[in-house]
Order: C-alpha cells, then sequence, then structure tokens
C-alpha cells in the first residue's frame, strides 16, 4: 500500500521498459501518478512481460496516454497476463492548441495505448 504516494512511472517513450516484471500475485495499492504524458505504473512497455500484478486504487492525471498497468505499450511482443485493475480513477484533461483543443486522449483500465 503506497498510501498515495505520487509514483514515477518505469519506463519512458525514449526508453521504453522491456523486461520481465512478475509481481507474484501481490497487489500495488493507492498510488497516484500525475504526468503530462504516460501515466502508469509503467510509462512505456518495448516487447517487456508484465504478469501476476493487481492493482487497487491508482489515481491517474494526464493529458495523454493513461492506463493503470501501462501508459502507452511501443510493441505487439509485449505481453500482459494475469493483471487485474480496480478503483482506479483515471483523468485525462484536454489542452489548448493552436486550432482548438486536442481530445485528452488514449485511457485504458489496463493499458492506455
Amino acid at each position: 500500500d503506497l498510501n498515495g504516494m505520487k509514483w514515477e512511472p518505469i519506463g519512458s517513450k525514449s526508453k521504453g521498459f522491456s523486461g520481465t516484471f512478475d509481481g507474484q500475485n501481490n497487489t500495488i495499492s493507492n498510488f497516484k501518478v500525475e504526468e503530462e504524458e504516460y501515466a502508469g505504473l509503467f510509462g512505456c512497455l518495448c516487447g517487456a512481460t508484465i504478469k501476476n500484478v493487481n492493482i487497487v486504487g491508482a489515481e491517474l492525471i494526464s493529458n495523454h496516454y493513461a492506463g493503470a498497468i501501462a501508459a502507452w505499450n511501443e510493441s505487439v511482443k509485449t505481453v500482459i497476463e494475469n493483471c487485474n485493475v480496480s478503483n482506479a480513477v483515471i483523468t485525462l484533461t484536454a489542452e489548448p492548441v493552436a486550432d482548438g483543443w486536442d481530445n485528452g486522449d488514449k485511457a485504458g483500465a489496463i493499458i492506455g495505448s
């Protein structure tokens, strides 16, 4: 239980996580991620294997790409296996751009995009 602690996602768009994470059926609970992009336990996956982990009570706040397990998946070789998410709150906020507002896009319970 991370008791609302601010979490820095593992892996970024420039250096995605490509290893294996086995949560051994443990639960990671009550963490908060506030990032302009790529909000999740993992920011970006690149051919990774994530398995046997439960996420409970995550709070994700971003403008683009948010998912409790991972915000973004870069590779068709990524494997997500036996993972569960419950009581997650995901908030995406549109940003002003030159021709109007963007769509505050790409959210998902497991993977944002």
